[in-house]
């Protein structure tokens, strides 16, 4: 693989990615070029303005939110909608925030939906 994905995939393997998902959003990140720098600003900054948001009222920065696959099959990237999943999570555990994937809606053994739940809360509790 390459750098770019290297740092990636235990991550993701850690909050629950399934591993077709991961190796389709992995194939994105080594083709993906301008696509792969547009998704991450875009989701970076939706997450700092989240972010922003619970630390001004004073809120736990936590949730869940679901992802879904495109349903227009002419597009170039279908798992778009899951690939900015992903990057939720990244940007999540990135700023310290856990984030895993609790739910994984399969229509004839394809993803069509990932839903993550993030923040403290969300910690699984282990003796």
């Amino acid at each position: 693989m390459n750098m770019l994905t290297d740092n990636v995939e235990p991550i993701l393997k850690r909050a629950g990615c399934p591993d077709d998902l991961m190796q389709s959003y992995c194939m994105f990140l080594h083709e993906g070029r301008q696509d792969v720098k547009i998704v991450r600003k875009e989701i970076s900054s939706v997450f700092q303005k989240h972010k922003m948001h619970c630390m001004h009222r004073h809120m736990p920065m936590e949730g869940s939110v679901t992802f879904e696959r495109k349903k227009n099959e002419h597009s170039v990237y279908p798992d778009m909608g899951l690939y900015i999943g992903l990057e939720y999570v990244l940007c999540c555990i990135n700023n310290g925030i856990p984030a895993y994937i609790t739910e994984c809606k399969r229509i004839r053994n394809v993803i069509e939906s990932v839903t993550i739940v993030f923040g403290l809360r969300c910690m699984p509790v282990s003796f």
